[in-house]
């Protein structure tokens, strides 16, 4: 039984051997695959970072300049605005301004008018009360003769009066 246990041995050694050259192989094989997919792994992560990266800054420029194009365009209607409310300003004032002169003009011109009316008026009046005196003076002058006249005779009492 010893030439058959030392054949087993060494059959299990020789075995061993091969099993552990077989193991190196299969580990040194998992291993250049594992580091292959590693590598691989680590360069598709790298290029996904920065594809990502580069993404991120392409957005950020978009955005950014879509912003300042808003800014610019708000600050631009900011300045329209303002010029435009000062110019209404300006012209509501200088209408105000026109208008007040036209009614002072308005103002004097009546005046003026009602004044040369009320003179003119006056005048009239005046050339009436002289025509009607001098048409009535005569007619006056006569009631007063007849007055007079009636004055200095003397009509009888009323029991006198004979019909």
């Amino acid at each position: 039984m010893s030439v058959n246990i030392s054949n087993l041995l060494d059959f299990v050694k020789i075995s061993y051997d091969e099993m552990k050259i077989y193991t190196e192989q299969a580990t040194a094989n998992i291993n250049s695959h594992v580091n292959s997919v590693t590598n691989n792994l680590k360069d598709k992560v790298e290029l996904t970072i920065s594809q990502t990266n580069m993404m991120t800054r392409q957005f950020m420029n978009v955005n950014n300049s879509a912003l300042s194009k808003i800014t610019d365009t708000t600050d631009q209607t900011i300045t329209s605005m303002q010029k435009l409310s000062a110019e209404l300003r300006d012209e509501s004032a200088k209408i105000i301004s026109e208008t007040n002169l036209k009614m002072n003009q308005l103002m004097t011109t009546n005046d003026a008018n009602l004044k040369k009316s009320l003179e003119t008026l006056g005048r009239a009046m005046l050339k009436i009360s002289d025509k009607f005196v001098e048409d009535y003076m005569p007619l006056v002058n006569e009631l007063k003769k007849i007055v007079d006249i009636a004055k200095q005779v003397r009509l009888p009492a009323r029991g006198d009066a004979q019909f």
